[in-house]
């Protein structure tokens, strides 16, 4: 499990494969489990310290603290998610236990044991571990996130005083001036080297710690290596060496990681003037770690009249309807995933750049942090004719535009050569439309859903019954060719009330009010408002569930909402520039 979890544990930021995230759930929760486990075990056995078999118990309490170790567990995944990080306090408790019991372990062999020295290195070992798994788990909890980010409490300047100088001067007939200067790259810097200093401090006792711990189990291997062994049976033994010998794998391992990390590779990249950081250098880069994926680069899928069309009744959905598991499996079934490809990444960009470009104070960027595809129909000069559909609830906005997108997608048939830049366009609105609903339905949790599950339920649930009413199966095509044969004169709300909250037949007046449009120019307008309402999700997500998403691979949406924050939409990084004042007295 040990093994599973160290070379495997960082495979997730950069992979969305639910069979690796449950194998790393699984081996992090058996892991824990089985070394409490054995550690009880050997207390137990530790209760009778007589007999033949003496010498081989004295050996078992040695492997008390190779259980300390493995509850450290390995530095690629400290926490499997942002919840065990909040748990700190009881993990710590956890310690003080596991330790106690080691100990008691080891002392009730004292005057028998010949590993006296081998097993006091192996508990500076564990220990070690132990703790700074604690103290990792403390660091990341969101109080103490919280609390790094607060800057120690400043006054200011002396407002009084310099107003008393002020007043003083003015009344002694002087003519004194207030000058007022902004001192922003001051204060960056000073923040900057702030920051530097906290992250060297930390890396600086994460390397001294695995440098103990390396030394310290390398030393405990060649003490055991030159003890006299007779009284131990071979199997014993042979069991203690693969336990020492694995152990110094793996934490050369880790020390590996700390070396090629992508800190240690900065580091050296600003002392290669010297030789030796030269050579070091080099042989780093023959790796390339920052080319190394950061995220997944996918976005996952899910389409609803897709969806309508697969999930026909049956036996077996109904027992798992009975089960209430049904939901959980559709979410899993019909969720696909598309690789992002650099097409969208600069769409996205240039998308973003533009919006940016036109505000010219806080005012203009928070308005537009607050568009959901007003600012995008209002440049193309679609606002009166198509704003309707997003002046509404959020939740049905994405709803109505992700059907109409299907519709016109399928009106329009395979795109003419002639049309390449439409073909662009239709591949970009389709993939962002079907991840803004794979996170209404999925991850409701990332955007201000409202009502969105519920309107979801009712629209999917009026579409398979609206597909039912012919006795052949459909295939898309013919199901989306049904809906646009429709004439929806009156607004269904009229007709059917507030009942239901479908919108599937408002989602047809919507195509049919875009498919008025030529089709270069209602491509170009449908994938604006889908950035435009990507960048509306990102920048109103929590921070908190754009970090949960990083150890599953990473969301599109968390690009995004950084992107926003260097830019400078949205409120995340928006700080004033520092300013100074002083007094010139004109003489």
């Amino acid at each position: 499990m040990q093994i599973v979890l160290i070379f495997s544990g960082s495979l997730r930021k950069c992979n969305q494969s639910r069979c690796i995230s449950l194998i790393l759930w699984s081996a992090y929760l058996l892991a824990d489990w089985v070394a409490t486990f054995a550690l009880g075990i050997l207390s137990k056995n530790q209760g009778s310290p007589s007999g033949p078999h003496i010498e081989n118990n004295n050996l078992l309490v040695f492997w008390a603290p190779f259980l300390l170790l493995h509850l450290g567990g390995p530095d690629t995944i400290t926490a499997f998610s942002l919840e065990d990080n909040e748990l700190w306090m009881r993990h710590l408790l956890g310690l003080m236990f596991q330790v106690g019991v080691a100990i008691y372990v080891f002392i009730g062999s004292l005057p028998q044991t010949r590993l006296k020295a081998p097993a006091a290195l192996m508990f500076l070992a564990g220990i070690l571990k132990y703790g700074e798994r604690s103290w990792a788990l403390m660091c990341a909890s969101m109080d103490n996130l919280r609390n790094s980010m607060v800057t120690p409490p400043d006054p200011g300047p002396n407002y009084a005083m310099f107003m008393e100088e002020y007043a003083s001067m003015f009344a002694a007939g002087l003519q004194a001036e207030i000058d007022v200067e902004k001192e922003p790259e001051t204060q960056q810097r000073t923040r900057s080297l702030d920051t530097d200093a906290k992250e060297i401090s930390t890396k600086e006792i994460l390397s001294n710690a695995n440098r103990i711990t390396f030394f310290s189990i390398l030393s405990a291997l060649l003490l055991f290596l030159f003890t006299k062994k007779h009284g131990y049976t071979d199997i014993d033994v042979a069991i203690t060496y693969i336990l020492l010998g694995g152990a110094l794998v793996l934490e050369s391992y880790a020390v590996g990681l700390l070396v090629f990390s992508e800190w240690a590779f900065l580091k050296l990249k600003d002392l290669k003037q010297y030789r030796l950081s030269n050579m070091i250098f080099a042989s780093i880069s023959f790796f390339r770690p920052t080319n190394r994926p950061r995220w997944s680069d996918a976005m996952a899928q899910h389409n609803l009249i897709s969806f309508c069309l697969e999930d026909q009744p049956s036996t077996i959905k109904s027992v798992m309807d009975f089960l209430s598991v049904k939901e959980a499996w559709d979410r899993f079934h019909h969720t696909t995933y598309c690789h992002v490809d650099e097409d969208l990444k600069i769409f996205i960009f240039k998308e973003i750049k533009e919006k940016s470009s036109s505000a010219e104070d806080s005012k203009g960027y928070k308005r537009f942090s607050s568009c959901r595809g007003e600012w995008a129909l209002q440049m193309k000069g679609y606002q009166d004719k198509l704003g309707w559909s997003v002046e509404v609830e959020f939740d049905e906005s994405i709803l109505l535009w992700h059907i109409a997108t299907d519709l016109c997608s399928y009106s329009d048939g395979t795109s003419q050569p002639e049309n390449k830049c439409s073909d662009q366009n239709i591949s970009k609105a389709e993939a962002i439309s079907d991840y803004m609903l794979y996170l209404l339905v999925v991850r409701p949790f990332m955007l201000t859903a409202g009502i969105g599950q519920i309107r979801y339920g009712d629209t999917c649930a009026e579409a398979k019954k609206f597909f039912q009413q012919g006795e052949a199966m459909l295939d898309k095509k013919q199901a989306c060719d049904m809906l646009l044969s429709l004439e929806p004169k009156v607004p269904p709300i009229q007709v059917k009330g507030d009942r239901s909250k479908s919108v599937l037949f408002q989602a047809c007046m919507l195509a049919k009010d875009l498919l008025e449009l030529k089709v270069e120019k209602r491509w170009r307008i449908m994938s604006a408002v889908w950035v435009e309402m990507l960048c509306y999700t990102a920048s109103h997500c929590r921070g908190y569930y754009h970090a949960k998403q990083l150890s599953a691979g990473g969301e599109l949406l968390t690009l995004v909402w950084f992107l926003m924050a260097h830019l400078g939409i949205g409120e995340q990084y928006r700080i004033e520039g520092h300013t100074r004042a002083k007094l010139i007295v004109e003489k």
